[in-house]
């Protein structure tokens, strides 16, 4: 048999199976049966084929977020904020209050949006509310989710709803809740928040 000539989708799979048993290339030629150096050349695979392989035990791939490029500008803004940061002990973390917007959805894309200084994040309800309660806003710097550990939850909290896959308005709500019950713990919180002097 040619080098790269079409070989039965039955022997193919078979070739496969018999390789990832153990079996030496001469075996396989024997069992499929086939010629010895089809056996060897045939290790072109499909990316259909991978994603099938990778389904059967239990991977799934997906497409990893588009992150932005942070401009020069932001860099001396995140490494200013680290510095003047970088001496902040643990108590001194605790003190804060980290947010996050998350939106869990039934279907789509999920998006976060994120606090980072921008003019729309500055309406005078929100600055009003921020003085009623006496809260001050730290200047966090633009495009650094990284460093808010509210983020690591939420991850956490939408993976789990991911796996539940509720296609209602009502499963979700559950899924959300079951999640907060089960993944929200003190243990977790202070864990992430104890791992803020490492961020910087």
């Amino acid at each position: 048999m040619a080098k790269f000539s079409y070989l039965p989708e039955n022997k193919r799979y078979k070739i496969i199976h018999l390789k990832e048993d153990g079996y030496s290339m001469r075996q396989i030629a024997a069992k499929v049966p086939c010629g010895l150096s089809t056996v060897i050349s045939n290790v072109r695979v499909c990316p259909r084929t991978v994603r099938g392989r990778l389904l059967e035990i239990g991977l799934r791939g997906c497409k990893a977020h588009p992150k932005p490029l942070l401009t020069e500008f932001q860099r001396k803004r995140r490494l200013t904020w680290a510095m003047e940061h970088s001496l902040w002990t643990i108590k001194d973390w605790e003190k804060e209050i980290f947010s996050d917007e998350s939106q869990f959805c039934i279907s789509g894309n999920q998006s976060s949006a994120y606090d980072d200084n921008a003019p729309c994040h500055r309406a005078k309800v929100v600055q009003k509310w921020l003085k009623d309660h006496t809260l001050n806003r730290m200047n966090w710097p633009g495009q650094s989710p990284d460093l808010n550990r509210i983020e690591n939850l939420c991850l956490k909290i939408g993976y789990e709803i991911s796996k539940k896959k509720p296609s209602n308005n009502r499963k979700l709500i559950e899924a959300l809740i079951f999640s907060f019950n089960h993944i929200v713990t003190k243990d977790l919180l202070l864990k992430l928040l104890h791992s803020m002097p490492q961020k910087m």
